[in-house]
């Protein structure tokens, strides 16, 4: 098998997009009569070196709406300027058929957390016309990005270890993929660094190499887990479907050889024709029990309902539509806290 490759192309913009550019109202509001205005609400820059400060210039019917606004403008150009697609090309090779994976994820978090945005400057023009002046260090900015990136370091320092330690363990496959999200929002952090351009720089090392390093150790990690579903009265394989789905979005690989497993999951499917409390429609009550078992049962679960359709065939097809929208909601959550946690709730 080959080794697997992730290639992460991130799109980035030229600092020089930081540039402030004023809302559209103030512009409007200029045409009335600029000399009224103070100068900062078109030219915050009069009174900050752009080279050290982002700045903001908001507008709302009062005060504190224009605040809240001047410090949307700081963050909507680091969100401008910082989303990015990335790209993520697998290439693998299963068995004897070579397939290429690709994923688009929209990142959305670099600014998350960012904190040292300040009101400088506030004016009221008239009723329902007020400005406000925010403005962000650049270099506390990229120090606060340095302080995430480390807080994640350690975290997932923390995770892999674990991980390494519980061999085999589906808890250690979502501390794996817990670590990976956490080094993706690392290389957002990385690159928001870059683009605000500190004076001084700030600390980006990260321990654990690259995110392409850390994704070979969690595929290392995810190849020691896996689990074959077995199903007795599934319909059509529909709950089957729904069970290896759910352990698809932990990050468990399902199996269907028998010696090529690490847990069991015994899906137990029940329908009874019941009772109907009219002669037009048909009715049948369901119960579905799951066990995952690693030599001792590990995770237990079951649920039950009712459902009714004017024919019989029609009645056992509803059930089994119930029960896989429980598995694909209820079940799941559950699975997914235990896997996280090792507590059953």
């Amino acid at each position: 098998m080959k080794k697997i490759i992730s290639i992460i192309i991130l799109s980035t913009f030229a600092a020089a997009t930081f540039a402030f550019s004023s809302p559209s109202k103030v512009q409007l509001s200029s045409k009335k009569n600029s000399k009224a205005y103070p100068d900062w609400i078109f030219n915050p820059y009069n009174y900050y070196n752009e080279a050290k400060y982002l700045a903001g210039v908001g507008l709302g019917n009062d005060i504190n709406a224009a605040e809240e606004d001047a410090k949307t403008e700081i963050l909507k150009v680091l969100k401008q300027n910082i989303d990015a697609v990335q790209n993520v090309k697998t290439y693998a090779d299963a068995f004897t058929d070579s397939s290429i994976y690709t994923q688009e994820i929209n990142a959305s978090t670099a600014i998350k957390s960012i904190s040292g945005i300040e009101i400088d400057k506030k004016f009221i023009a008239a009723e329902n016309e007020a400005y406000a002046l925010a403005v962000l260090n650049r270099q506390e900015a990229c120090d606060n990005y340095s302080t995430l990136i480390k807080q994640n370091d350690s975290q997932i320092a923390e995770y892999i270890q674990w991980a390494k330690a519980h061999p085999g363990n589906i808890q250690s496959v979502v501390y794996g993929q817990k670590a990976l999200k956490l080094a993706i929002d690392n290389e957002y952090y990385i690159e928001a660094i870059k683009l605000i351009q500190p004076p001084y720089g700030s600390d980006t090392s990260i321990s654990y190499g690259s995110y392409v390093q850390l994704l070979n150790e969690v595929t290392e990690i995810k190849k020691g887990v896996s689990v074959k579903v077995v199903v007795e009265g599934d319909v059509k394989g529909m709950a089957e479907a729904s069970i290896k789905k759910a352990f698809e979005k932990i990050g468990v690989t399902c199996t269907d050889h028998d010696l090529d497993h690490t847990y069991l999951a015994v899906v137990d499917i029940k329908l009874q024709n019941a009772e109907s409390p009219d002669t037009k429609h048909f009715f049948y009550n369901y119960v579905y029990t799951v066990e995952i078992v690693n030599k001792k049962v590990y995770f237990t679960y079951s649920a039950y309902g009712r459902a009714g359709h004017l024919n019989e065939q029609g009645a056992k097809n509803k059930a089994m539509i119930l029960i896989t929208k429980d598995i694909d909601s209820k079940f799941y959550q559950k699975l997914a806290y235990f896997a996280e946690t090792g507590v059953q709730q």
